[in-house]
């Protein structure tokens, strides 16, 4: 299901689309900037154990999210992280920092490189103050287009490096949809 938005005064939280499968997992939702998410579910060393000895999935269609594309993308966005990224091969991802004119740390972000195209992921919280700062610093190559990030990794994170014949599974059967 899409993501569910709530009116602004609303006293309910935004709920997003595997909102139903973390209550059917027994998971603790709390408020999480507005948004209902799963803080835990069960005991934490269960929980470490599940994902040490598995994998873990986070869900990050709550979170902003947008597409840097164009000639000199990753050069653009370079000059704002402290990441290399334009020596990232297509189908990785890479955790950094954005910052300021002067080097003060802005947000945390992950970038995925996507070949032609450049993912970016950041904060909930943060996705207004960011995507502004960073339309103002490179330009149109950046436009936040969350539904479509969803529905292309359908708002899961996949850490494991158990897992990734799942992972390419998952990029596979969405290939066939488009």
């Amino acid at each position: 299901r899409p993501a569910t938005r709530r009116a602004p005064g609303d006293a309910m939280a935004d709920r997003t689309p595997l909102y139903d499968t973390h209550a059917e997992m027994d998971a603790r939702i709390v408020d999480f900037g507005g948004w209902d998410m799963p803080l835990h579910y069960g005991s934490q060393l269960q929980e470490h154990h599940a994902v040490r000895w598995d994998a873990g999935m986070f869900d990050v269609s709550h979170m902003g999210q947008a597409i840097l594309r164009g000639d000199g993308a990753a050069e653009a966005l370079e000059g704002l992280v402290v990441a290399d990224l334009q020596g990232m091969a297509a189908g990785t991802e890479r955790y950094t920092l954005l910052t300021n004119e002067r080097g003060g740390i802005i947000d945390d972000l992950m970038v995925i490189q996507g070949g032609y195209y450049m993912v970016l992921v950041v904060n909930a919280a943060r996705k207004e103050h960011d995507f502004a700062y960073l339309g103002e610093r490179i330009g149109d190559r950046c436009e936040n287009i969350a539904e479509y990030i969803f529905y292309l990794v359908r708002g899961r994170d996949l850490r494991h490096p158990s897992k990734e014949d799942e992972l390419q599974e998952m990029r596979r059967l969405e290939k066939e949809k488009n």
